[in-house]
């Protein structure tokens, strides 16, 4: 096998997308001890990918050994792979990329009088020369997958690999506030990051103004494992994932048990069904922690996994608890997941109580209930429960220990006046000629909603209602991006966005379908949605666009219904061309004839 032939396929497994390019020279100027770092980026990184920082630079000789294969300075020896303190180490990023692509790296030590230039085309060095240059590195890397047509094809939308390399450029700053990052797109300014002291103060600046009520700042030690960073509280959340981030010793990581053991902890405000924001860094010795198990370096293997999980998990419950006024859970009176937690972790990490930089003392015992001090919590942010006298009303109607009053929801009803039933505020039951009927209203109402966007859109006026106040949006760089976007396609769907300065866009109108109150969060929702579409094959741009608003527009499982609400609804299912399944194909209706009813009863 020719070393180019070894190279390219070599560079299948670490260059995937231009955001592997933005993440490997990142890597490498955060190692070179970077203070300033600049990121330009052409067509989202397809056409040129440009990195320079302040770093240590390089020698002429090695300037020329960084694109041979697994040449690196980072580790020496087989042990050094047991205590990598580096994010870079294997030293095959650089000849990979050079590999499928033109690039120049110009590099320059803090007190040599020239630098150097390297051109290389495809692996092949094409220039090495003097070059007056700054002190530290700039590597350019232009035409990605030029030679490698395949994988060029499989690249997705400007949209979405921009939206990728900004996570990778999102992930860096988020670890390294003391670094001055920016971020260009096109030329135009995307991230103006100046260095920062506090995590805190990096999210925000990451991702707006409006993040700053809501986030609380996590520093516990607990023997050899030290957890800091911010979570928010229960009111920011999003119906999607992807602001959750974790850091091992300051390297982005991806942890399916972590991340599920984090959301648990939320459960009692989100029910499972939204996404909190936090971004936590787990600071440990080297040994305790193998990252060479990925190819692209994304997850890690602990030596003591179900500790590490439980530790983390105590922490984020200890300082949401506190931040929510919530009493701190007792091992002594609850003996259950919590207990075992911080004994098994306080153990295993070298012993020492959890004791928090920055938080307050808490304390006291819980009561035998811990829901009820969940409830506490959710009352203190703004949020009902179903206690009291109006969640008994409700249940008591619902349930039929309650005699139905006039204007009550259908549920309470009696089923013999009525030719509509509703069944746990989620299904809609009729009975038919020939049998039973039951809809799932909330995949209905996106059946209904999608087919009035796809008919607005192609009005020359489509359907909008003006807001009496236009609402100001603050947007992360990735949304920004993609609302420039996908402008004439949220236009055609009823939306009135203008783009302002910075990251912030005003909009002043929405479809006319959408209920009152919701105005401000369903153009992030709508964003939100249809990047989990974009992958989605046999949709258009403008499909997906009014998916995603269908999505979060229709009215949810878990409302209940009148009876004119439930005829509306009805009578606009059957109006559409397929009232059968969902824009995704989901199945909307469900019969029984009454030959399947008697068999049950045989």
């Amino acid at each position: 096998m020719s070393p180019e032939l070894a190279n390219k396929i070599a560079a299948g497994e670490v260059v995937q997308r231009p955001a592997s390019v933005v993440k490997e020279l990142l890597d490498n100027a955060i190692d070179a001890g970077a203070t300033r770092i600049v990121v330009r980026l052409d067509a989202a990184g397809k056409e040129r990918i440009q990195v320079e920082d302040n770093g240590c630079g390089m020698s002429p000789v090695d300037l020329q050994l960084c694109l041979e294969a697994h040449a690196t300075s980072k580790i020496k020896a087989v042990e050094d792979l047991q205590s990598i303190s580096t994010l870079g180490f294997r030293g095959e990023a650089m000849a990979s990329i050079a590999s499928v692509s033109h690039m120049e790296v110009r590099s320059q030590r803090l007190g040599d009088e020239i630098g150097h230039r390297l051109v290389v085309h495809g692996g092949q060095q094409m220039t090495f020369e003097p070059a007056a240059v700054e002190p530290g590195t700039r590597v350019q890397v232009d035409q990605l997958f030029y030679n490698v047509p395949a994988r060029k094809r499989f690249m997705r939308t400007d949209a979405t690999e921009l939206k990728n390399a900004l996570q990778v450029v999102q992930q860096s700053a988020l670890a390294h506030p003391e670094v001055h990052i920016e971020c260009f797109a096109n030329g135009e300014p995307v991230y103006q990051l100046p260095a920062v002291d506090s995590y805190v103060d990096r999210a925000v600046a990451l991702f707006g103004s409006s993040f700053r009520a809501s986030l609380i700042p996590v520093h516990e030690e607990a023997g050899l494992l030290r957890v800091k960073g911010v979570i928010s509280d229960p009111k920011l959340t999003k119906k999607t994932r992807g602001d959750q981030f974790f850091f091992v010793n300051r390297r982005p990581i991806q942890h399916k048990i972590l991340m599920y053991h984090v959301l648990k902890v939320y459960e009692p405000w989100t029910q499972g069904r939204e996404f909190p924001f936090f971004a936590l860094f787990l600071e440990m010795n080297p040994e305790d922690v193998d990252v060479n198990v990925h190819p692209a370096k994304l997850e890690v293997k602990f030596s003591d996994e179900r500790s590490v999980q439980r530790l983390v998990a105590s922490v984020v419950r200890k300082t949401l608890n506190q931040a929510l006024g919530v009493p701190n859970m007792n091992p002594q009176e609850w003996q259950g997941e919590q207990g075992e937690e911080g004994r098994e972790a306080r153990s295993s990490f070298g012993g020492g109580s959890l004791s928090g930089g920055g938080s307050s003392s808490g304390g006291g015992s819980l009561s035998s209930n811990p829901m009820a001090n969940f409830e506490k919590g959710l009352q203190s942010f703004g949020y009902s429960t179903l206690k009291g006298s109006a969640g008994k009303a409700i249940s008591d109607t619902v349930y039929g220990t309650q005699e139905p009053q006039q204007g009550q929801t259908v549920a309470a009803l009696d089923s013999n006046a009525k030719n509509f039933w509703q069944l746990h505020r989620q299904y809609i039951l009729s009975h038919t000629r020939s049998g039973l009927c039951m809809i799932d209203q909330y995949l209905a109402h996106r059946r209904i909603l999608f087919d009035r966007a796809m008919e607005d859109s192609q009005r020359a006026l489509p359907s909008s209602q003006q807001l009496l106040f236009a609402q100001t949006i603050e947007l992360s760089a990735s949304d920004f991006e993609l609302v420039k976007e996908l402008e004439p396609e949220l236009v055609r769907m009823g939306f009135s966005v203008d783009l302002l300065s910075g990251r912030s866009v005003m909009l002043s109108g929405v479809p006319a379908d959408l209920t009152q109150g919701g105005e401000k969060s369903i153009l992030q929702e709508v964003l939100d949605q249809f990047r989990e579409l974009d992958h989605k094959q046999g949709f258009s741009r403008i499909e997906k666009v009014a998916i995603a608003y269908a999505v979060h527009a229709a009215i949810p499982r878990g409302k209940l219904l009148t009876m004119k609400e439930m005829e509306a609804l009805m009578d606009q299912l059957f109006a559409c061309q397929d009232p059968w399944h969902d824009p995704l194909g989901r199945q909307i209706v469900q019969m029984w004839s009454m030959e399947d009813l008697s068999s049950y009863f045989s």
